[in-house]
């Protein structure tokens, strides 16, 4: 007989306890496709990044994208750049400064196997340019990782420094029924004591089933702001009120020990659903609330910080939103609220944006909207890039021109061998057509990039073109002068039924036709593909071809069945 100790769960708390997790998990890679943070600062007024996760339909992966300090006199406001990609969503995202952290779950396991990595990346200009870069390029600065269980509720950049809201963990012996604050001080992420009354609401809103699954039955939140940090508890009922604190002392200081004081809780009474969704921040002593039911407006509210006054909010601006799944982004010290969301399925092509996503900007000090239309994707090129590639094409094109235009001793004469003519146009383009696409498709698969995003036009903006394009370029070159000097075809000569020849005197005979040796099957090819406007030159010569095939003295022929006595 098997005797279970009275501490060990049952098998159905476990299978409860592992089903809450996968839901959890899942539900919060949903929520991951559409986040946002804004990046306050008051050391730079008006100098406000925002930073928006998007999914990528088909894929588990997502695209971050950047959003650039406004400059409303150049027309900057609602242009976005892509940042980077990223294999999985974050559960999380903040933002401070110029830089956004990124809150990663371990996809290894379930229960995660490891604690949840926190990653970031920054934004940075040079004093002469007019376009962001992503920095650190091709890679992530780490932060100290985060604790793997329970659920991240909800993190913020305020203060100076990170935070972030969990529930349900379960480690080292904890209530899974507390709520727990933790900031990220001193390379290391520390518990900071909620308020009373906050943590007695949190356990009153926490519900277990089967004593494994956890559930926080109340939308709790954090409040970010330049130089204050608040938890909010939106209403559950009809009758209910939105409540914050606020911890206005003890924040991180460099002494051997730490205070921390919140304010006495700031009810605030709010027209509308207690379910519409509900999005708070501070800026500048004022307190301002987003309300937003599904299908309906967004309305944008105000009223200071101060609890004894018990101040009645202002509806500062009343907007329409830019569609479904919608995420608010304050851009405090630019004085904005930006709004992103996907456009309705009816929206016409012109509403529909870089990442297929729409944006406004609403002003924080008149609710005016200054911005409502698709988010425009910005160039990734420099202008210092653009006069860098400049300068090398005219050069290269200077340089191979004094030896591409005629090569030494041609004048287009091309001894063709025996039952072989000169390939017409229609077939070399079609050849050519189907050699790039070939390459450009296996360019996008080692670069681990979907075929299906070669055909939409938002893909070309974005900067991964530069690294596919190259490595297309690279396999032609050199996969193509290959096939053609081993059996004189590629994949498209093969099937629009041409083929390469050499054409140097002696070479050709009755039988085996000889092919370009491989050398020069390169120097063609080099030709043809990284310098093609020069290349096709040559096809205004008498004999139809290009200067790499006279260069590397071959030609592109069509075999024709020998003729027969009778004929």
């Amino acid at each position: 007989m098997t005797t279970l100790n009275a501490h060990q769960p049952g098998r159905a708390a476990r299978c409860a306890a592992i089903l809450a997790l996968v839901a959890g998990l899942a539900a919060g890679l949903a929520h991951a496709q559409s986040l946002g943070a804004g990046s306050p600062t008051h050391d730079r007024p008006g100098f406000s990044h925002a930073w928006f996760v998007s999914n990528i339909p088909g894929r588990p992966g997502a695209t971050v994208w950047h959003l650039p300090p406004p400059e409303q006199e150049r027309g900057t406001l609602g242009r976005a750049r892509l940042a980077t990609t990223l294999r999985h969503p974050p559960i999380a995202v903040a933002a401070a400064d110029h830089k956004v952290y990124l809150f990663f779950e371990d996809p290894s396991g379930v229960p995660p196997l490891r604690p949840r990595q926190v990653l970031s990346i920054g934004a940075t200009r040079q004093p002469t340019e007019s376009a962001w870069r992503t920095e650190p390029s091709g890679r992530f600065e780490v932060l100290p990782s985060l604790r793997a269980d329970g659920r991240v509720v909800d993190a913020v950049s305020a203060a100076g420094t990170l935070w972030v809201l969990m529930h349900a963990l379960r480690d080292n012996d904890a209530d899974p029924r507390r709520l727990v604050l933790l900031r990220l001080h001193a390379g290391a992420w520390k518990e900071v004591p909620l308020p009373s009354q906050a943590a007695a609401a949190a356990r009153a809103h926490t519900t277990t089933e089967d004593g494994a699954a956890v559930r926080l039955g109340a939308p709790w939140a954090l409040v970010g702001g330049p130089d204050q940090l608040g938890l909010h508890l939106p209403p559950t009922r009809d009758d209910d009120p939105h409540t914050f604190w606020f911890l206005s002392h003890g924040m991180p200081t460099d002494g051997d020990e730490e205070t921390f004081e919140w304010s006495a809780d700031q009810r605030v009474q709010i027209e509308g659903s207690p379910r519409a969704r509900t999005r708070a921040f501070t800026d500048r002593g004022e307190l301002f609330i987003i309300t937003a039911q599904a299908g309906g407006d967004a309305s944008l509210w105000r009223l200071p910080l101060s609890p004894e006054a018990r101040a009645t909010p202002v509806r500062l601006a009343t907007a329409g939103l830019p569609g479904a799944d919608w995420v608010a982004i304050p851009r405090t010290p630019a004085g904005l609220l930006t709004l992103i969301g996907t456009p309705p399925s009816g929206a016409s092509p012109g509403e529909q944006g870089a990442a297929g996503r729409a944006a406004v900007d609403i002003s924080l000090r008149t609710g005016r909207v200054l911005y409502r239309g698709p988010m425009v994707a910005a160039s990734p090129i420099t202008s210092r890039d653009s006069r860098l590639v400049i300068t090398i094409f005219f050069s290269l094109a200077a340089t191979v021109a004094l030896f591409v235009l005629r090569p030494p001793g041609e004048r287009g004469v091309a001894p063709l061998p025996a039952g072989a003519s000169m390939a017409g146009m229609a077939r070399r383009v079609f050849a050519t057509g189907v050699d790039g696409l070939l390459a450009l498709a296996l360019a996008a698969t080692l670069s681990r990039v979907p075929l299906a995003d070669l055909a939409a036009q938002d893909w070309w903006k974005s900067a991964q073109p530069w690294a596919v394009v190259p490595l297309a370029l690279l396999a032609l070159v050199l996969f193509g002068a290959l096939a053609e000097s081993a059996g004189g075809r590629t994949p498209g000569k093969m099937l629009s039924g041409c083929e390469v020849v050499s054409v140097t005197p002696g070479a050709a005979t009755n039988g085996d036709w000889a092919r370009p040796p491989l050398a020069a099957s390169l120097l063609r090819h080099a030709i043809k593909w990284l310098v093609p406007l020069i290349a096709l030159l040559g096809l205004f010569d008498l004999s139809r071809r290009h200067r790499g095939d006279e260069w590397a003295r071959a030609a592109v022929v069509v075999r024709h069945p020998p003729m027969t006595d009778e004929e």
